[in-house]
This record gives structure tokens, C-alpha cells and sequence, in this order.
């Protein structure tokens, strides 16, 4: 009996022990597996990841590569409806791909307007390999020597505009798209405060085909469709296109530019529109008449701008109509004072102007010139008429 329980024992022993050995087994095997896997993470294709290639403008990539094993190489493949159009090979990739695509090397292999597929394989010392694929977008839309500054009589800044200004320009030596533009649109990215970022409309009209030119820009402090003011800083410049029915992602034009705040020290309530005397009267307050093609309405507070701000030579006032759905068909000036001590400014002031069209609505700006011919358009608010 004694035997038998011995044997017993040493059988159940050693098949506890095998069990074990089988169980270690298989974990050394699927630890294996792991150390096999190989992958593709963080993957940046075009400038913010907006997955979008211009003429003329390297594409960047990057990608981290993460294998256990030695990375043999990552092959980059271009191409147009399965054909491959361009191909290379990097074998010196320890877990980081850093690269650029030449599509300033590719235009004329690429129609305009094109969908194009990247595919990017990882392959590792062992052959086990990945592969990802990508669209984008072909934006055929090339502009070249792009400026920005702010002029004076006799100085430019460069790369610097301000807000308000009317002295603030774009200049570009060349432009090259296929298409129709249909919309255009500046976006300004704060990269140090995203929420700072902000677009504004621009004309088509601005933006022609083999020419060179110089675009006023400008910001008012107040951004009219999105009620928030424009912050000063360093910005980068993009421009958004919108040509044969779609939008395509911004491009960059021009980085660090510097955006200042006004020269002109004023508040809002420094300038008050009325109909009548009454300025303190809701009802009277951003009023006009209008009569027998005659508009009059009484401005105070130009006084106040006058006398905050040194070296104006020119202040006037300027009412636009206030229609969004097409050009103005009314643009007021009135020439206020020029050249004047500010002691001679009058606290109050009555504003004549004439129109053929009985318009309901104007924007209504002062415009300031200073004696070094910098200058700028302060947006006061909208006026409506009198009934």
C-alpha cells in the first residue's frame, strides 16, 4: 500500500509539472508574437496634417515606426488611380520616418485637381511588414513672392500690419491656378493660441492669373460675422480657395507675421451717431434722416479721437451700404477737418451727404490720415434710417 501511494504521488507530481511546462510554453510563444508586431502610429501627411499637396511644394511626412525588431526599410509610394507615379526606399529609419514627397519634382505627372493615394510600408529584419494607405487632395493653386507690410510716407514695415490700418498690404509677384475661384478667404493661425486664429473674406477679384500685385488688408479690430476681436501677435498666413464646387484646406503663404494693435487710442464710445440732439435717447442713437435724396445725422465725439492721438492731419467720416448680397451701391465721404489745431474741433458735428437711392442701412467708419501718410479706418457701427 505503501508503494502504491508513492506512485500515485510521484504520477500526480509529474503531471502537475508537465501542466506547468505546457503553460510556460505557450506564454513564451505568445510572447514572441508580440515582439513581432510592427506598426505605424502618429502619421502627419501636409502641413497640419490637412492631407494636401500643392505644385512647386514639398509634402511632408511623418510617421513613428514601432518594431521590436531592426526596421530593414519603408518604402513611400505615390499614386494616381493604381498607377505608381513615384517610389523610393529609406533604409536608415531607427523608429522615425521624417521625409518630404517633391512634388515640386512632380507636376507635370499630375492632372490638376487630383485625388492621389500614399501608401507607406514598414518592413522589419525579419520581413514581417505593414502597409497604410492614404487619400489627398492635388490643389493646383501656385502664388509666389508673397509680401506683407505696412507703408509710410517714407518707411515700410515689413511683415508687420496693424489693426485698422488702411496703409496694410499683400503683395505677390505671381499666380498660377487651373479653374475658376469662386471664393477666397485670408486664415491668420495664432500657433501660440489657436483660439486667436481667425479668417476674413477677400475678393476673387484680387487674386488674377499671371500678374503681380498689391492687396489692401484690412483687419478691423471688431470681426463683424463673429463678434470677437482680433488679438495682436505673430500669426502665420494662409489662403483658403474654393474653385469648381469645393473647398479645399488653407495654404500657407507667408509665417510670422507680426499683427499690431491700432496706433489710433480711442474706445468705442468715443464717437455717437444720432438723428437728433438727444444722443442719450435709444431711439434717436445710430439714426439718419433721409429727404428729398438729402441724408443728415449729427456725429459727437470726434473731438475725443482728435485730441487722444497725436499728428492727425485728416479726419473724416465715411458711411458704406450695409448689403451682403452685393457690391455697395453707396459710398458717403465727409470731410470733417484737415490740418487743424485739435482745440478747433468741435465736440459736435452735423454730416450732409446726398443719394440718389433711398438706402435703409450704412456701415458707418472714421477715417484718420496722419501727417506721415499712415492711416486708418475705424469701424463705429451700423446706422439706420429715421422712420
Amino acid at each position: 500500500m505503501i508503494k502504491t501511494h508513492w506512485l500515485v504521488s510521484s504520477l500526480l507530481l509529474a503531471l502537475t509539472l508537465g501542466a506547468c511546462t505546457s503553460s510556460d510554453d505557450t506564454q513564451h510563444q505568445q510572447s514572441e508574437v508580440v515582439i513581432q508586431k510592427i506598426s505605424i502610429d502618429k502619421l502627419s501627411i501636409g502641413l497640419n496634417n490637412n492631407k494636401q499637396a500643392t505644385p512647386n511644394t514639398p509634402l511632408p511626412i511623418q510617421a513613428k515606426i514601432n518594431s521590436k525588431s531592426k526596421i530593414k526599410k519603408v518604402t513611400i509610394r505615390l499614386k494616381k488611380d493604381n498607377t505608381t507615379i513615384w517610389e523610393n526606399n529609406y533604409t536608415d529609419i531607427q523608429d522615425q520616418l521624417n521625409t518630404s514627397l517633391p512634388f515640386d519634382q512632380l507636376q507635370s505627372k499630375i492632372s490638376p485637381n487630383s485625388k492621389l493615394t500614399i501608401e507607406i510600408t514598414a518592413n522589419d529584419k525579419n520581413n514581417i511588414s505593414i502597409s497604410i494607405v492614404e487619400q489627398i487632395d492635388y490643389l493646383d493653386f501656385v502664388i509666389k513672392g508673397v509680401s506683407l507690410n505696412t507703408t509710410y510716407t517714407e518707411e515700410v514695415l515689413n511683415n508687420k500690419i496693424f489693426i485698422n490700418s488702411t496703409s496694410s498690404y499683400l503683395n505677390y509677384q505671381n499666380l498660377d491656378y487651373s479653374g475658376e475661384l469662386q471664393k477666397v478667404r485670408y486664415y491668420f493661425e495664432n500657433p501660440n493660441n489657436k483660439q486667436a486664429s481667425f479668417y476674413l473674406d477677400t475678393k476673387v477679384s484680387d487674386f488674377e492669373k499671371d500678374t503681380q500685385k498689391q492687396i489692401n488688408i484690412y483687419l478691423e479690430k471688431q470681426l463683424l460675422e463673429s463678434n470677437e476681436k482680433i488679438k495682436p501677435g505673430d500669426y502665420h498666413l494662409y489662403i483658403e480657395v474654393t474653385k469648381d464646387d469645393k473647398t479645399y484646406s488653407p495654404v500657407l503663404i507667408q509665417e510670422n507675421v507680426s499683427i499690431n494693435a491700432p496706433k489710433t487710442q480711442y474706445e468705442t464710445t468715443d464717437v455717437i451717431f444720432s438723428a437728433t440732439p438727444n444722443y442719450d435717447n435709444s431711439l434717436d442713437r445710430n439714426k439718419f434722416f433721409f429727404d428729398n435724396k438729402r441724408l443728415t445725422f449729427l456725429i459727437k465725439g470726434l473731438k475725443n479721437i482728435y485730441t487722444k492721438n497725436q499728428d492727425i492731419e485728416i479726419i473724416a467720416v465715411r458711411l458704406i451700404e450695409n448689403n451682403a448680397t452685393s457690391k455697395p451701391h453707396s459710398i458717403l465721404v465727409n470731410f470733417i477737418y484737415g490740418n487743424m489745431d485739435a482745440s478747433m474741433v468741435l465736440p459736435e458735428n452735423q454730416f450732409h451727404g446726398r443719394s440718389n437711392k433711398d438706402i435703409p442701412a450704412y456701415n458707418a467708419y472714421i477715417d484718420i490720415i496722419y501727417s506721415n501718410g499712415y492711416s486708418e479706418a475705424i469701424y463705429v457701427g451700423e446706422i439706420t434710417k429715421y422712420n
